[in-house]
């Protein structure tokens, strides 16, 4: 699995990991006003979803 940050293509990737990549970025801009605070957490849950599927 490749991402490109150029362009945001994510090669070789299934739907999941997808998904927590978005999940990933949405977290990143909503916690990026408070300084990212609460970022890990929110890290921790996407691994832990990502995990069980």
């Amino acid at each position: 699995m490749t991402f490109d940050r150029a362009n945001g293509r994510l090669d070789g990737a299934t739907v999941l990991d997808c998904a927590a990549l978005l999940a990933l970025q949405a977290g990143s801009a909503a916690t990026a006003p408070f300084g990212h605070r609460g970022y890990r957490l929110g890290c921790r849950i996407v691994a832990s979803l990502a995990q069980c599927a």
